[in-house]
């Protein structure tokens, strides 16, 4: 009989230390929740804020670009100003007249691109472009060239533009050796 109490109380004693180690198992799989709960919300809020950052990037990227865009249709509508005053010099008034209306109008599409969040600008070229398709990507294509043309060309471009019209430092020389193509390395005139 003995034996059989040392049997009963070694059972007890088993259950007793396997529900600890169950209570035990338990307390640690909560924390273990606990602290991946955590870090769940934690990573979320930081997704959250890079995500904010990102939008945040992208909408002053593309606000710079509306800036340079609406100055670069600005600038254009200047040189449309210059080229009406020179009509208007030459005696053209007809061409000065419509190059002036012309710069108007661009002067006011320029500052409406100013004024304008990017996402009313696109709504409205969205709504233009489905009703008169053609007309909008003609007009795409012509303000592609435009602005590329503006965009692309160097600061500096216009000093050196206007030094070659006026046959200046670097301008036509034409007792000057050929650089490439045919006759490259023979002085002109010598063939």
């Amino acid at each position: 009989m003995a034996e059989r109490n040392e049997r009963a109380s070694a059972r007890r004693k088993t259950s007793e230390t396997i529900e600890t180690t169950k209570e035990t198992a338990q307390q640690t799989l909560d924390a273990a929740k606990e602290g991946a709960g955590a870090a769940a919300d934690t990573a979320q809020r930081g997704a959250a804020r890079l995500g904010e950052q990102m939008r945040d990037a992208a909408e002053s990227l593309l606000h710079e670009q509306k800036d340079r865009m609406a100055n670069a249709v600005h600038d254009l509508a200047d040189a449309l100003r210059r080229a009406a005053g020179t009509f208007e010099h030459d005696q053209k008034g007809t061409a000065a007249r419509y190059a002036g209306q012309a710069a108007d109008q661009i002067d006011r599409f320029s500052a409406t691109m100013r004024d304008q969040q990017m996402r009313d600008l696109l709504a409205k070229a969205e709504g233009f472009a489905r009703r008169q398709p053609v007309l909008f990507i003609a007009g795409a294509i012509a303000a592609g060239f435009v602005v590329g043309r503006v965009l692309a060309r160097p600061a500096g471009d216009g000093a050196a533009h206007h030094d070659q019209a006026s046959g200046g430092e670097h301008g036509y020389r034409p007792q000057e050796q050929s650089l490439a193509g045919y006759g490259a390395g023979t002085e002109v005139g010598s063939m």
